[in-house]
């Protein structure tokens, strides 16, 4: 039988950090195939589960041990309710994508069917993204009814988009300046989660994110994770229907803003000024600390400020012509759709997109590039450079 085995290990402490950590054994029957150290760096200051607690270790190799074949045995202790959770969570991923996460089993040593009493105090996930910006903002002004939360602190990682210690502080200190201006504190986690589970990250970063907070279950007892899709996209890592189903007994996982797009977002922060200057969207440029302003992800928030008739964060650089707008290759049909809605609202509010052909370049190269992509690689590097080279900047698309 194949195994992922889940042993605890003694917390490490020291005067400002302490180390969390598990040890995951792979199981080929009784031989050895490969052992890692997953690990959760902390403040000091933070109350912490007991070092036999494996909740956090058990939600984060889930679809690792889905993906690999592999019965999950936890030598430590997991609630009740964490694990008839896991048990719908897998049964979901399973019927989502069954190729890729097969039907296992899980097992641990200790289940504890105690009721912790909660605080209702929440910690929310925070990036300095459109995402998160917008649930600390909405939970923070009272602007979510009876689904409220009480944010008592927001905790930013390292190691899931930001991995140099240098570019973690700088963006750190940045989240940080915009959550000093609605008095919440920004605590830091470091972790090596994408190291050990290296399935794809836009599946696995729900089970990151819960993994990671529910390293403060014993201060807090809501964790939120920021919506970054609506009702209608599925699967996505982190969605309305599965995140909840990484609750224990101990900690309610609470995903927020599922019901908007990312247009009803920008029109929600557009009255904090400190959240929308310092947003930080980008995965694409070199420095992961700062907004590259010219990757796909930079352009579309920005252009989504402006056809609403907002000022663009001072964040993401502006363009000089059209030349990045036109290298962006969109590999879905629905990030196409999400540029002819930003067409449609600037229509409705008479606004001027500046380089407008360079996006209708970009959407037929793409829509062109997407048709022809099963033929061959071969031509699709062929097509682009003639592409390019078609649409130079001799051309001066505007």
């Amino acid at each position: 039988m194949r195994s992922l085995n889940i042993y605890c290990n003694d917390t490490i402490k020291d005067s400002e950090i302490v180390i969390r950590s598990c040890t995951l054994e792979a199981k080929d029957g009784e031989r050895l195939s490969s052992s890692t150290v997953l690990k959760y760096e902390l403040p000091a200051t933070i109350g912490l589960p007991d070092d036999n607690d494996a909740e956090a270790y058990l939600i984060a190799t889930i679809l690792k041990a889905m993906a690999e074949k592999r019965t999950l045995k936890v030598h430590g202790s997991v609630s009740k309710t964490l694990l008839s959770n896991l048990t719908e969570f897998r049964d979901a991923w399973n019927c989502w994508l069954p190729d890729l996460y097969h039907n296992i089993d899980f097992e641990a040593t200790n289940i504890d069917d105690s009721v912790i009493v909660q605080n209702n105090a929440a910690i929310a996930a925070f990036s300095g993204g459109l995402d998160s910006t917008f649930t600390v903002w909405r939970n923070t002004k009272k602007l979510a009814g009876y689904r409220n939360q009480d944010i008592k602190a927001c905790v930013m990682v390292q190691g899931f988009d930001i991995f140099k210690k240098h570019e973690y502080i700088k963006a750190f200190n940045q989240a940080q300046d915009t959550l000093n201006d609605i008095n919440i504190p920004l605590l830091p986690l470091n972790t090596n989660f994408r190291t050990v589970c290296k399935q794809d990250w836009n599946d696995t970063h729900g089970v990151a994110l819960a993994s990671c907070l529910n390293n403060f279950k014993r201060s807090y007892s809501i964790a939120i994770i920021a919506g970054s899709y609506n009702y209608y996209v599925y699967p996505n890592g982190s969605n309305p229907l599965t995140d909840s189903l990484l609750s224990s007994s101990e900690l309610r996982i609470v995903h927020d803003g599922a019901k908007f797009n990312r247009h009803q977002k920008t029109l929600g922060v557009s009255n904090w000024t400190k959240g929308v200057n310092n947003l930080r969207v980008c995965y694409s440029g070199l420095q992961r600390h700062v907004n590259c302003g010219r990757c796909g992800k930079c352009i579309q928030t920005r252009l989504r400020f402006v056809v609403n008739g907002l000022d663009a964060p001072r964040s993401i650089p502006i363009l000089k012509n059209g030349l990045a707008i036109r290298k962006i290759f969109l590999p879905s049909l629905s990030l196409e759709k999400g540029y002819n809605q930003d067409f449609k609202i600037a229509k409705i509010n008479k606004i001027r997109i500046k380089f407008k052909w360079s996006y209708y370049y970009m959407i037929y190269k793409s829509k062109l590039l997407r048709g022809i992509k099963k033929i061959s690689p071969k031509i699709i590097r062929n097509i682009g450079k003639k592409l390019y080279h078609a649409f130079s900047d001799k051309t001066n698309l505007r």
